[in-house]
């Protein structure tokens, strides 16, 4: 595919356009002057991009794009709290908060500024991912702390908690969610290195846990990790440390940041809920964010610590891949994964969007 994509460098403070041609990425321009940016989002229409700054003042620069990959800046807005993860939906756009424990909703004006002050909630220590469903029903946060996720929607423009689920076991921390259809939601647990696949009831919001896998490599020797916060408990020398995690049709991806791995598992084909391990690719160190290409045929990575940025072309068919007979005893997997491109960014590519 062909496009234009935005890399926020948390570390530089910039904003680096690219152009994404055949699987190679070539970097136009970089933008200055946007310390701490560390989350991009769009708006429904595609034609508004936020990028959030985190600090002492956590601040929000709201984008209009237009086609052939321009943007220019057309406000700012102050959010209450330090974010770790902004989301855009048709009624606003929403943020958690890790350090402030709490996430926010802020209404916006047909202009992509806000029209009102922000409503904020707060259901559990170090929240670190905000998304809404598909069908826009029900906006969902981690706590990754307090080991829950919390449904919200919005309803005569108030802010509604309308559900909280647990998360097991005591210390798994739930950190990011993905989406793969309107019924189905993925959570990647921090400290225990597990991908849950939860139902949702889409009247209600609330989930029901119908199967889980590792993504921990078994040779890796991880012991359980713990959250990181000011006064928290000391961080073992091996933990495991999972980040960030996607949906391509049937197959899912998980970062591991201790073992600069990418996991990759399947779906299951059969008659009810399951995920299998395909491969474990080693990465960019420290991968932290991740993204899919808008058609699902290219996956990207960033290192937190290696100022670079992988490019995978995706296989989907993984029993193809395996000689066409998944069950075999003797099957020959070759990963889904296949390295296209890797180009040096600026110091911790934190986030990546796509532009129309």
């Amino acid at each position: 595919m062909n496009c234009h994509i935005v890399i926020a460098c948390r570390a530089e403070g910039t904003l680096e356009l690219h152009r994404f041609s055949n699987g190679i990425l070539e970097r136009l321009e970089v933008m200055h002057g946007f310390d701490g940016v560390n989350c991009l989002a769009y708006d429904a229409s595609g034609q508004r991009l936020y990028a959030s700054q985190t600090g002492e003042v956590s601040r929000v620069s709201v984008f209009n794009v237009f086609p052939g990959g321009d943007i220019e800046v057309a406000g700012s807005f102050d959010l209450p709290h330090q974010t770790a993860y902004i989301s855009v939906a048709d009624d606003g756009l929403w943020s958690a908060s890790y350090h402030g424990g709490n996430i926010a909703f802020v209404p916006l004006t047909p202009d992509g500024l806000p029209a009102g002050p922000a409503q904020v909630d707060s259901f559990g220590e170090n929240s670190h991912c905000i998304v809404t469903a598909p069908d826009g029903r029900h906006t969902y946060a981690t706590s990754l702390r307090a080991d829950k996720i919390a449904a919200y929607s919005v309803e005569d423009s108030q802010l509604r908690r309308r559900s909280v689920a647990s998360v097991p076991p005591l210390g798994s921390g739930p950190r990011h969610l993905a989406f793969a259809g309107d019924s189905t939601l993925f959570a990647l647990t921090e400290m225990s290195g597990e991908v849950i696949e939860f139902q949702r009831d889409l009247e209600s919001g609330e989930l029901t846990e119908v199967s889980r896998a590792s993504i921990v490599p078994p040779s890796a020797g991880l012991i359980q990790g713990v959250a990181r916060y000011s006064g928290g408990p000391e961080v073992p020398e091996r933990p495991i440390w999972a980040a960030d995690i996607q949906v391509a049709g049937e197959l899912v991806f998980a970062t591991e940041r201790t073992t600069s791995t990418v996991t990759v598992l399947e779906r299951s084909k059969g008659t009810g809920p399951g995920l299998e391990v395909v491969d474990y690719v080693s990465t960019e160190a420290r991968p932290r964010a991740s993204a899919l290409s808008p058609d699902g045929a290219f996956y990207f990575v960033g290192g937190e610590t290696s100022e670079h940025v992988s490019v995978y072309r995706v296989a989907h068919q993984v029993a193809a891949i395996q000689g066409g007979n998944a069950t075999a005893a003797n099957a020959q997997k070759t990963s889904p994964l296949h390295l296209v491109c890797r180009i040096k960014t600026g110091e911790n590519p934190a986030w990546f969007a796509f532009l129309p």
